[in-house]
């Protein structure tokens, strides 16, 4: 399946999950499109949504129930007390649809837009966002300023938000985009946001 595909799928996924949430494709998927690699997953984060409950697993569980609900799928797999070093708690629900493999991910604290949200992410390379474009009729990738400067100078950054283990994602990161140049040094992580 093309990354053209997938898009117009995620797209769907969006609308059909509207009445419920605001979602955002950001991330690794946005981030290939650019690149011209082969998106794998699409990671979805929830700009404003249910947030009834205090409680990650509750808070989860609705959610879980509303993509079976409003997209007809039978399994969803739910991680709970997903945290980012910042010490705030999320939840992923990991589903397929229509042959796209998608992580929907919810913080209990809301960002008020998508760049907001990808200032939380791990690593500059990753501070893109998608938009829908009436002249594209479709998904069109959205750089942060931050990565644009990655782009340039060739250089990674790591984000001050950046959970688990560092070294491993950059590696990852490495092995998939080997042009740029990765510092795998836990030290440099704290850096100013423009």
């Amino acid at each position: 399946m093309t990354n053209s595909e997938k898009l117009a799928i995620t797209l769907k996924v969006i609308n059909l999950l509207s009445s419920k949430v605001t979602l955002v494709a950001a991330g690794g998927a946005a981030r290939d499109d650019i690149l011209g690699g082969t998106i794998k997953d699409i990671d979805l984060f929830v700009l404003d949504g249910l947030a009834e409950s205090e409680r990650c697993e509750e808070e989860s569980e609705n959610t879980a129930m509303y993509v079976r609900e409003l997209l007809g799928v039978k399994h969803t797999d739910v991680l709970y007390s997903y945290r980012e070093e910042s010490g705030n708690l999320a939840y992923v629900i990991k589903f397929e649809y229509e042959g796209v493999q998608f992580d929907l991910i919810e913080f209990m604290e809301y960002q008020p837009s998508a760049r907001k949200q990808v200032e939380y992410f791990d690593t500059t390379l990753n501070m893109v966002w998608f938009v829908y474009d009436e002249s594209e009729e479709g998904l069109v990738p959205v750089p942060h300023p931050r990565f644009v400067e990655t782009l340039l100078s060739g250089h990674v950054q790591i984000l001050p938000y950046i959970y688990g283990d560092v070294n491993n994602r950059l590696r990852y990161l490495q092995n998939k985009y080997p042009g740029f140049e990765y510092p795998f040094d836990t030290t440099q992580k704290e850096l100013p946001l423009d």
